[in-house]
């Protein structure tokens, strides 16, 4: 049993997560001293942050707090094999729902930290269809969970903007610094006996799915801010957003909306227009992406303009 006991916070907390968000939750714990009883923890799928992963095991090692790795299977079974009742579960990073059994388990029920702010975007990828939706501002929303996905009340929001050229790494690094210090505001609140939480408005609720690496497949048929939106939302270590060059397939790994100001009135989508110093310039269904490096199929990142340089190439279909 961890004695992480001795700091300013009495509530003896369980960990239950994964990703950079709950290896940056865990350290910042771990600095407050909390008392941190165990932890389950997620291994990282391909794209995640195996460091941060490796970094969290370190940690709860460190502090002597006892930790199990699980994806699914009996998790209720999993915690009472630590032999300590937490007064709350912490979770965030967590990609599957809780069952009602662990809940119910700590007399405070179960705080999940989502990387939306709730009701809007209740679901998976979260992060990566807001930044594809176009959205510019984001947040992360700290609330009790309940037996629906997302549904329960909310304790606090912090907001965080989107800018126009951030991409998805970019973002979640801003979600991330937050993770600890909102978690700590509520052991605060919870310390003085004045926790409180507001319903969500279920009425203005909106969701999103699972992807996989193959919905990066880049439609050139859409506007140029559009596709710019989808590299955005998917930057390497996450899979990129990929395209066929020629019939090779090859991933975008930077881009912006081309400034050209050129009007084609005949226009293929997925065409190169023109290439520049600083990339090339692709059609899509309005205005122009200006492609600044590409992936290639070995796994090299280059200028767009070694790859694709002549107005008879085409980015498309394979």
């Amino acid at each position: 049993m961890s004695n992480h006991k001795s700091g300013k916070y009495s509530t003896r907390i369980g960990l239950i997560g994964g990703t950079e968000k709950m290896a940056r939750l865990i350290e910042h714990l771990i600095d407050l001293n909390a008392g941190i009883q165990w932890a389950i923890l997620q291994e990282p799928e391909v794209h995640e942050d195996h460091s941060a992963y490796k970094s969290a095991l370190e940690k709860l090692a460190s502090a002597s707090v006892p930790c199990k790795v699980a994806d699914g299977g009996d998790l209720e079974e999993t915690v009472k094999s630590f032999g300590a009742k937490p007064d709350v579960i912490f979770c965030t990073g967590w990609r599957r729902l809780l069952p009602q059994c662990l809940l119910d388990y700590p007399a405070e029920g179960v705080i999940v930290a989502h990387d939306s702010l709730l009701p809007l975007y209740r679901g998976r990828a979260t992060l990566n269809w807001q930044i594809i939706m176009g959205e510019r501002r984001t947040g992360l929303t700290l609330f009790k969970a309940d037996n629906l996905m997302d549904h329960g009340p909310v304790f606090m929001q912090n907001k965080i903007d989107i800018g126009p050229k951030d991409n998805v790494v970019k973002v979640n690094k801003a979600i991330c610094c937050q993770v600890g210090p909102l978690f700590e505001k509520w052991l605060a609140v919870q310390e003085i006996g004045q926790m409180s939480y507001h319903e969500q408005d279920h009425t203005e609720a909106t969701y999103t799915c699972a992807r996989k690496p193959a919905d990066g497949l880049i439609d050139w048929r859409q506007s140029a801010h559009e596709v710019h939106n989808l590299v955005r939302a998917l930057t390497s270590p996450w899979p990129q957003a990929f395209t066929y060059l020629n019939g090779r397939r090859v991933e975008i790994a930077r881009a912006k909306v081309s400034p050209c100001t050129l009007e084609y009135i005949g226009r293929i989508p997925g065409r190169v227009v023109s290439s520049t110093v600083e990339g090339v310039d692709v059609l899509c269904g309005s205005g122009l992406l200006r492609i600044l490096e590409i992936t290639d199929s070995d796994g090299q990142t280059r200028p767009a303009q070694q790859l694709a340089a002549s107005v008879k190439d085409s980015f498309g279909p394979a």
